[in-house]
């Protein structure tokens, strides 16, 4: 197994990568690309879940659309 150092951003850029290949033909190709997406998914965990919105958030912005729709609706 080949270690790679790379940083979070390139990371997200190869797993992206992987994601637009993984419909390719060939099944030892689609299970290098499975397994890799995989790893990579494992290591960017914590990417993910920083990214994700807080429930204080989503309320939020829940009433900022309600109100964009009432004055849409007024208009």
């Amino acid at each position: 197994m080949t270690t790679i150092n790379a940083t979070k951003g390139e990371f997200v850029n190869l797993i992206n990568g992987l994601f637009q290949v993984q419909e390719l033909k060939g099944k030892e190709f689609s299970l290098a690309v499975g397994k890799n997406i995989s790893i990579i998914r494992d290591s960017l965990k914590d990417v993910e879940e920083a990214g994700k919105p807080s429930e204080e958030f989503m309320e939020l912005a829940k009433e900022v659309n309600n109100i964009a729709n009432e004055n849409q609706e007024d208009s």
